[in-house]
């Protein structure tokens, strides 16, 4: 007699916290001489040079195109306007770099974040809009109290103007202190946090407002440069950040992970970054992915004009008044998961195309943004998608291809509608339509990776290695 035993197999995947992201920290000694002496006829010229000379040395010719040769440079025969728009391109690029995220170190499971570590994750979750929670970044608050537009400031200190490089960075300071000093209220003195907000705290603070105390995240703003700062404008959004700081803190992991290995029940969530979506947090769940209908998010399609309108407004200055008519784009699977698909709604930003979500948030539609709204041309893309994106998001590249064929077959301008124009010459060379001529959206075939590497080693049509690379 044969018995036959069936057996369950469960997996689990344990969502656990990302490593905590900051970003790097470079002196700016000279330039800060620079600003203290720019109007002695002595020295500033002289700080000048040297600044000119280091950002040759650090290879930022390759990034600032019309940076003065350093044989021939010399800071005495320019003008101060000159000077200027010097330092700000070159502290610009500094700044630029310094806004990189990068991992400090490694997670350990269990271990709840330091209060630094904490702090590096706020500092980047109160830098973004969110737009479905009604929530202003703490940067824009910031510049809506000295009456600027923080979008303009970044348009302006991407170009190099100085005034405004140095204003977003004090803008940035200031923001750092603010959420440091929030995190500092649940400060044990291990440097970790413990307990966020308790009863006490409550109770402290409601008569502290009573008797018109500031919070200590206001006094940092106001110390930093700020003084109108609105306090009441400023309580949803840290509100929101004494909410995450609590996940994030969520000691939940082992927990889990020994449920796990008992085959008991783990709450599910979803995974993610967390900067872009506090939502996964906290950790210690049953991590699942997306839903690939609900992207472009509202917040991915605000990020990503931006970018888009940063992007060609640089491009449109560095091409003496024009802007590019083509732009390819690889769209990769795991990018487009953390980001909830940013860069699959910068492809339909360039083209002019709006995503449109039904009652229940799936994207399952796109319209034309008119002319006259968009303010520019639209750009021709040309999208490469990877296997993995193919895979996890085929109805997001047919939405791309149907939005793309859209504006190939509107009528407008060819010099306002670069996709028309490149198809409709494409149509007349080739002897096909414009519809067909308009393919934008291309990948490897169903089950195909890569190089088609895998493909070559299958089929065995190979006799050496040399052969597996070329392919």
């Amino acid at each position: 007699m044969f018995h036959l035993t069936m057996l369950k197999i469960k997996l689990f995947l344990i969502l656990t916290l990302a490593p905590p992201r900051t970003t790097p920290h470079h002196t700016t000694q000279l330039i800060s001489s620079y600003q203290g002496l720019r109007e002695n006829e002595g020295r500033g010229p002289a700080i000048l040079n040297s600044i000119v000379s280091t950002a040759w040395t650090c290879n930022l010719d390759k990034d600032i195109k019309d940076l003065p040769p350093v044989e021939t440079f010399d800071g005495k025969t320019i003008t101060f306007e000159e000077r200027d728009s010097i330092v700000g391109k070159v502290y610009q690029r500094i700044m630029e770099i310094e806004s990189r995220l990068l991992p400090c170190g490694l997670h350990t499971v269990g271990v709840p974040p330091t209060a630094e570590e904490a702090i590096a994750t706020l500092v980047n979750i109160a830098q973004l809009d969110r737009a479905e929670d009604k929530i202003e970044s703490l940067n824009r608050q910031i510049a809506a109290s000295i009456g600027r537009n923080i979008d303009d400031i970044y348009s302006t200190s991407n170009a190099g103007v100085l005034a405004d490089v140095e204003l977003n960075e004090k803008i940035v300071q200031a923001s750092r202190a603010a959420v440091r000093a929030l995190v500092m209220e649940s400060t044990d003195g291990d440097g970790r946090v413990k307990e966020v907000k308790s009863p006490l705290d409550e109770i402290g603070n409601f008569f502290g407002n009573m008797i018109g105390k500031k919070r200590p995240y206001v006094e940092a703003i106001i110390d930093g440069g700020f003084p109108k700062i609105n306090p009441e404008r400023l309580v949803p959004l840290f509100d929101y950040l004494e909410f995450c700081l609590k996940q994030i803190v969520a000691n939940n992991e082992l927990g889990a992970l020994t449920n796990a290995l008992d085959g008991k029940y783990i709450v599910p969530g979803p995974g993610g970054d967390p900067i872009r979506n506090p939502d996964v947090l906290p950790t210690g769940k049953n991590m699942h992915a997306l839903d690939p209908q609900s992207i472009p998010t509202t917040a991915a399609v605000e990020c990503a004009e931006n970018v888009c309108k940063i992007l060609l407004e640089r491009l449109y200055k560095e091409n003496d008044g024009m802007y590019p008519e083509s732009i390819a784009f690889t769209l990769w699977g795991t990018d487009n998961i953390k980001t909830y698909g940013e860069s699959l709604a910068q492809v339909l930003s360039l083209v002019g195309v709006r995503p449109v979500a039904d009652s229940i948030g799936r994207v399952n539609k796109v319209e034309l943004i008119p002319l006259e709204e968009l303010g520019r041309p639209r750009i021709d893309v040309v999208v490469s998608c990877s296997g993995v994106f193919r895979d996890l998001f085929i109805n997001q590249m047919n939405l791309l291809d149907r939005g793309i064929k859209m504006a190939a077959e509107a009528d407008e301008p060819l010099d306002q509608n670069f996709v028309r124009k490149h198809a409709i010459e494409q149509a007349e060379e080739l002897g096909i339509g414009v519809r067909d001529a308009a393919c934008r959206v291309f990948s490897n075939a169903a089950g195909s990776y890569s190089a088609n590497v895998g493909l070559a080693v299958e089929n065995g049509g190979w006799e050496n290695e040399e052969q597996v690379c070329e392919s």
